[in-house]
């Protein structure tokens, strides 16, 4: 699959519905994790129209040619990856219509991540990070009490929630404090210089 066949297959794939994607992966034989989301399941189509393509020597394909994921999915998410027990890597996507709309408003006021602490299930603490309109990644920085936590990912001036990731959990430092922090190679990592900004350090500054 090279060239505009390439490129017709993956815009087909992005104009699927989820549904519809898991039942052309069960019927090429692809087995999907549950719970995969949307922009992996694709990827795993396209890899495997790949490999059907170019399962012969490669000495028959000479005009071989790689196909390149899309930079953007066309749909609105946000996906965690838990880094180590202090860090968290946060990407995103907001698809265009919804960009065009929400800039668009008069009291448009930027993007920003929502960091919520979750206590019996319940929202508890948060802190805000604001971030830039072309941002499309972040890594966010926790204390060391860890909890279970989710990110939201909204639009300043409205408070609209554009994106809500699953809950995770970090785990809870058994030795934090002074000793903790006084670790040659936590010492390394700038975590004793590491502060946190939560909601009321920024309420005369930052309306969400």
């Amino acid at each position: 699959m090279i060239g505009q066949e390439a490129a017709a297959f993956k815009t087909r794939l992005e104009s699927l519905t989820t549904r519809e994607l898991l039942t052309l992966a069960d019927q090429s034989g692809i087995d999907i994790p549950p719970d995969l989301d949307r922009p992996f399941i694709i990827r795993e189509l396209l890899d495997n129209a790949w490999d059907e393509d170019f399962s012969e020597p490669l000495a028959e394909q000479p005009d071989m040619k790689t196909v390149s994921l899309p930079k953007q999915y066309h749909i609105t998410f946000l996906e965690v990856l838990p880094r180590d027990p202090r860090w968290v890597f946060a990407f995103w996507e907001i698809k265009i219509q919804d960009r065009e709309y929400y800039e668009g408003m008069s009291r448009f006021e930027g993007y920003a991540l929502r960091i919520v602490e979750l206590k019996d299930g319940k929202a508890a603490e948060s802190f805000v990070i604001p971030v830039e309109t072309g941002d499309s990644s972040w890594y966010v920085g926790f204390p060391p009490g860890g909890g279970m936590f989710r990110l939201e990912l909204f639009v300043r001036g409205s408070g609209v929630s554009l994106a809500v990731s699953r809950r995770f959990t970090l785990p809870r430092f058994l030795n934090g404090g002074e000793e903790f922090l006084a670790r040659p190679l936590v010492q390394l990592s700038g975590a004793a210089d590491f502060a946190v900004l939560r909601n009321i350090d920024r309420a005369s500054r930052l309306r969400v």
